[in-house]
């Protein structure tokens, strides 16, 4: 029976060391992560490989983007992410940071599932869901900035 997965998961997202029991999609030679803060006044994180310091990834809880994200985690995940309890669960998704922030995505479709207790996780391919790969963070543009440029009038003389 799979285990019901929530956003809402009362478990404080920890600075540590994470190993990603089969690595990032494209990246699954490395399987070693550092986690911590980007800026403490910001939902975001740092997930950072150890064996090459210069791979490095924006990650973000969830549920700072979509308040009510769900899914199903199947046995056999449950079982190699050795869970005993849903609590010990934590769900980070990657953030893509093009050139213009405005248009910053998260994958939704393949969440990093952790083991809080033990530091494990892996990433998900989520199926039978609407989650999108790339879920737009500012679809009105960045809080507190006006997008739209003003008019200047110019005459000449």
């Amino acid at each position: 029976m799979a285990t019901k997965i929530t956003s809402s998961s009362e478990v404080k997202v920890p600075e540590m060391t994470l190993i990603l029991t089969q690595g990032l999609l494209g990246f699954e030679n490395l399987k070693e992560y550092s986690l911590s803060p980007y800026d403490k006044n910001t939902p975001f994180y740092w997930l950072r490989a150890v064996a090459k310091t210069d791979l490095q990834f924006i990650v973000v809880e969830p549920q700072y983007i979509v308040e009510d994200y769900i899914f199903d985690l199947s046995d056999e995940n449950v079982e190699e992410l050795q869970i005993t309890d849903p609590l010990e669960v934590f769900v980070l998704v990657v953030v893509c940071i093009p050139d213009d922030p405005t248009k910053m995505t998260a994958n939704l479709l393949g969440p990093l599932v952790f083991n809080s207790k033990l530091g494990i996780g892996k990433q998900i391919i989520l199926h039978n869901t609407t989650y999108p790969l790339q879920y737009p963070l500012f679809p009105d543009g960045l809080p507190g900035v006006d997008t739209q440029a003003p008019q200047q009038n110019t005459h000449t003389v």
